[in-house]
Order: structure tokens, then C-alpha cells, then sequence
């Protein structure tokens, strides 16, 4: 080893996990971004909080505007396997990444249905999801978080890909190691944005194969000289909450 460096001390599990599934990155393409006047949907959310006694947030907001675009268009709610071979997912399942261990780590909680559920059950469930990350009492995120920390790093490659293979392939139910099938849906909603940074682009989660639909929630201006915003006649959230 270079006397310039030493080995990395205690990693967390997603870094374990990114570093063993992702290539050199060679693909800089971003297929598309758009930045919303999110004037309306914060007074909404501001209302609502009040109204309901919850802490909703833009990410929840987010989340189900995202949910009912995909169900609006299905062709995009389709998974490719084996080289090629398209299939319809049965249903809009949405991740909403969350921040683990005091923001060391990074873990997610997935929404079944998430064009289904009214908004205030789905903000609901992903603040007790959330929660239960941060507490460390989440069985699922403990699971595949032990696997990866005691895990060899010079394992982790062929594991990732084998675990691939099973969840993404052949659609085989590893729930106890934490992997269940399809473990990513069709998108994912970061708050990343929050971090006052102006853009950001992340690939996209391990063992998630194909492109994801990445939403980033934050309020602010917009990010580039000349970018305007949008307007929205509507929030596609405010109907039936």
C-alpha cells in the first residue's frame, strides 16, 4: 500500500455496498431536468401541517407527485431483465432514500403503491419508516447493514452481482438477507437538495439495474443562469389527500 494512504476505518454499510457494485463512472448523461415554482405546494404543505399535525414535508409532496406521473404513464413503470426482456411492473413502487446512523449511512424505505395511498397516509408512513431507520429498529436496513459491515471487502463485488442476479433475474425473495425482490421500484425521491448544494445528479442505487427516476426535493431558486421556472395550474397532490 501507498505510505500516502491507509486504510478507511469503520465505513458504513452503503459505502461498502457503493464502492463493490459501482464501476468507473463513463455515462455523464442527465436525459432530463426541470425546476418547479414551488410557491402553491409549500402554502399547501404549510396548511396541511397545520390541519393534520404531522410534519409533511416537500419530499412527501414530492414522492406522491412523482407516484401519480408514473401511474399516468405506465410504460415507464417497466423493469428490463435478461439482457432485454421488458416487464409491467403491478404496481407504482416508490423509494424515498433516508439517513441512517446520524447521517453516516444511507438507507431507503420503499412505498408499495405509492400512487394509491392519500398523502397523509403515505408522509405518515415514511416518517414512522424514517424514524425507525434512525433508531436502528428498522429489521431490514439492520440485516443487509450487518451483512455488508461483516462482509470481506474482496467478497463484496461477486456478492453484489450474485444478489443481483437473484433479486433482479430470476425475481427470487431474499427478504432474510435484507434483498427483497425488486428492491428499488421504479424511482427514487432524495432530499439531498437540501444540503445546500444547487444540483446534483447520483446514480443510481446499487443492485438497481436500469435507469431510475430521480427527484430531488428542495425550495429554491433556480439552479442555472437564465433557468425560469414553471408553473403548475394545479398540485396533482391537493385532490384527495
Amino acid at each position: 500500500m501507498s505510505p500516502s494512504f491507509v486504510p478507511l476505518q469503520d465505513p458504513p454499510s452503503f459505502q461498502r455496498w457503493a464502492a463493490a457494485q459501482w464501476r468507473r463512472p463513463n455515462d455523464s448523461t442527465i436525459y432530463g431536468a426541470v425546476e418547479l415554482d414551488m410557491t402553491r405546494p409549500l402554502a399547501l404543505i404549510e396548511r396541511l401541517r397545520h390541519e393534520w399535525g404531522i410534519r409533511l414535508t416537500l419530499t412527501h409532496l414530492v414522492t406522491k407527485a412523482l407516484a401519480l406521473a408514473i401511474a399516468k404513464y405506465p410504460r415507464t413503470n417497466v423493469k428490463v431483465r435478461f439482457w432485454g426482456k421488458l416487464e409491467q411492473r403491478q404496481s407504482v413502487d416508490v423509494i424515498v432514500l433516508v439517513a441512517g446512523e446520524g447521517g453516516r449511512d444511507l438507507s431507503a424505505h420503499r412505498i408499495t403503491g405509492a400512487d394509491q395511498l392519500p398523502l397523509r397516509e403515505l408522509a405518515t408512513q415514511v416518517i414512522e419508516a424514517s424514524e425507525r431507520i434512525r433508531r436502528d429498529e428498522d429489521p431490514q436496513f439492520r440485516q443487509s447493514r450487518e451483512l455488508v459491515t461483516r462482509m470481506p471487502w474482496w467478497l463484496m463485488r461477486p456478492f453484489l452481482s450474485l444478489a443481483s442476479l437473484c433479486m433482479n433475474e430470476l425475481h427470487l425473495d431474499l427478504s432474510k438477507l435484507g434483498l427483497p425482490v425488486d428492491l428499488f421500484g421504479v424511482g427514487m425521491v432524495t432530499s439531498a437538495l437540501q444540503c445546500d448544494v444547487r444540483l446534483t445528479a447520483s446514480a443510481a442505487r446499487p443492485c438497481a439495474p436500469g435507469r431510475r427516476i430521480l427527484a430531488g426535493a428542495r425550495p429554491a431558486r433556480p439552479s442555472w443562469p437564465g433557468a425560469r421556472y414553471r408553473r403548475s395550474s394545479s398540485c396533482p397532490c391537493a385532490a384527495s389527500p
